[in-house]
């Protein structure tokens, strides 16, 4: 009888402790499941870190049910059904679970924590990327990993929000990839470091841009790229024509074949104007070249350019001179008619005087490059036009004298000139001397296209002046400027702060693994722990 009543009491005494293991590992797997459905699933996608807690969840409650104790006045059928409720609840749970990260995906929702959110595109990029309408094809040819990772991610962002944007990694090592390149008219660049990435749109002409994903302003240049492949941006700058002047289309020395290029790929036309077979100038000009030729302009002409400039909506104006005094420096170069009277006095309206006098530049860059005719010139950092040289040098072949005249209603500022060692040989002008000045209307409001720039030489524009130190990028921002092409979208870089911990990505996985779901569903695991068997006690 004693030993009976023992063993009734010991059974009695099991029957909570065995009830409250069961219920805690059900509270357990509820929470890891729930955890992984909502959490682990959305952020780790179909890894092991986005399964491990949904099978881990579902286990424990599987474990759990099975755990559970059936009492004396409980039929076998309410322990299979309490089983069965276990393994719904886990059922339903993992299902939850994937249909939340299934409707996440579908729904592109991102969340970014970093504290300057350089996750998250900039509010410009993703006016940009909402507005693309046709099909659009990000092209890329890279063969670096953490490069082509780097593109991945950041062209993901913009497909995000636009759903019409494909992205293609294509290698250079691969035949096929190379005539894709090609097609898109960037392979005989590609080996020299050119262009490796091509934006192509419907009805649009293709960007092309060296883009490396990993670089700070990497955001900005495909957004503009978009912006520029899905907008008719494209702008005529007429070059004056007739009178023996730079041919557009001449790939001799004194042609602009090489400028003419270089703006294509930028959106900007260069487009013949024989002034004497118009009666008025083009709608469409954007801006006008004079560059000097052999014969003089007749009074029709000049009438014609008088009319255009002195409209509300004038053109841009870039006025490049020649000097009629060079033999006396170079004797090889024959001289020439000088200055046209009627540029000079276009140069003088805006505030800017054109002396007939031949710059000597006496600094070794010069002597080095063609002698002392040849003048060496370096820019202000300050101005847009001349900002993105870096204080690269600029060389002029035959470059005469200009100074500012300030006039009413026109602000002009010196963007190149010469080092101290330069002098004027007529007039005897030391120092630092003007060898590039702009000119924009005074009035803020005034439209862009009244911008006037004055050279000091034209010989710097044609195809064998051009590839003299940073003339090529002088003469593209020149035009840029004038056509007012330099309104790029400016993105401020996101910099990363506080990056002190260097991992791997399966380091920086397993790390936001533990932070986003291993300790969470631990301290929450440990609670419904304590708490379910608080109440079976």
């Amino acid at each position: 009888m004693t030993s009976k009543n023992t063993s009734t009491s010991s059974s009695s005494t099991c029957v909570p402790s065995r009830s409250g293991w069961a219920t805690a590992l059900i509270a357990v797997g509820l929470v890891w499941a729930t955890i992984g459905g909502l959490v682990a699933l959305p952020f780790f996608g179909r890894s092991a870190f986005g399964v491990l807690p949904l099978i881990s969840g579902g286990a424990l409650l599987v474990v759990g049910a099975a755990l559970l104790p059936s009492s004396s006045n409980i039929a076998a059928w309410g322990d299979r059904v309490r089983r069965a409720s276990g393994l719904a609840v886990a059922g339903l749970v993992l299902v939850g679970g994937l249909g939340a990260s299934w409707a996440l995906r579908q729904a592109a929702v991102r969340v970014d924590v970093t504290r300057a959110q350089v996750n998250t595109l900039a509010e410009e990029s993703v006016a940009i990327a909402t507005r693309l309408e046709g099909p659009t094809r990000v092209v890329a040819f890279v063969d670096d990993d953490d490069s082509r990772q780097a593109l991945r991610v950041l062209v993901g962002r913009y497909q995000a929000h636009a759903p019409t944007l494909t992205f293609e990694l294509r290698s250079v090592r691969i035949a096929a990839d190379l005539d894709v390149a090609g097609a898109l008219g960037v392979a005989e660049l590609l080996p020299l470091g050119g262009p490796n990435v091509v934006v192509v749109s419907e009805g649009h002409a293709p960007v092309r841009l060296r883009l490396d994903g990993n670089t700070s302003d990497a955001e900005a240049q495909l957004t503009n790229a978009l912006r520029r492949a899905s907008s008719d941006l494209r702008r005529k700058v007429y070059v004056l024509a007739g009178h023996g002047e730079p041919a557009i289309n001449d790939d001799g020395a004194n042609g602009l074949s090489r400028l003419a290029g270089q703006l294509r790929a930028r959106d900007v036309d260069l487009v013949p104007l024989p002034l004497n077979r118009l009666r008025q100038l083009p709608d469409d000009a954007a801006a006008i070249v004079l560059l000097p030729g052999v014969t003089p302009l007749d009074d029709g002409e000049m009438a014609r350019l008088r009319a255009a400039l002195a409209a509300k909506d004038r053109p841009a104006l870039l006025l490049a001179f020649e000097p009629s005094v060079a033999d006396d420096v170079t004797p090889s170069v024959t001289e020439v008619a000088g200055p046209e009277p009627f540029f000079v006095g276009l140069a003088a309206s805006v505030g800017i005087d054109v002396f007939d006098d031949v710059i000597v530049d006496e600094s070794p860059f010069s002597s080095l490059l063609g002698g002392a005719d040849l003048a060496t010139g370096q820019g202000v950092l300050g101005h847009p036009l001349t900002r993105p040289l870096r204080g690269a040098l600029t060389h002029f072949p035959r470059a005469l004298l200009l100074a500012e005249s300030p006039v009413a209603g026109w602000t002009t500022s010196i963007l190149i000139s010469t080092g101290a060692e330069a002098h004027a040989r007529r007039t005897g002008a030391v120092g630092s001397l003007p060898l590039v000045i702009a000119a924009s209307p005074a009035d803020s409001t005034a439209d862009a296209h009244g911008r006037t720039l004055v050279v000091a030489d034209a010989s710097f524009l044609q195809n064998a002046g051009i590839s003299l130190g940073a003339n090529l990028d002088l003469a593209t921002n020149a035009i840029l400027w004038l056509t007012a092409a330099d309104d790029d979208l400016t993105i401020r870089p996101k910099r990363k702060s506080g990056s002190l911990i260097f991992l791997t990505p399966s380091g920086r996985e397993g790390l936001a693994f533990a932070v986003l779901v291993g300790v969470p569903g631990l301290l929450l695991g440990l609670a419904a722990a304590w708490a379910a068997r608080r109440r079976t006690r």
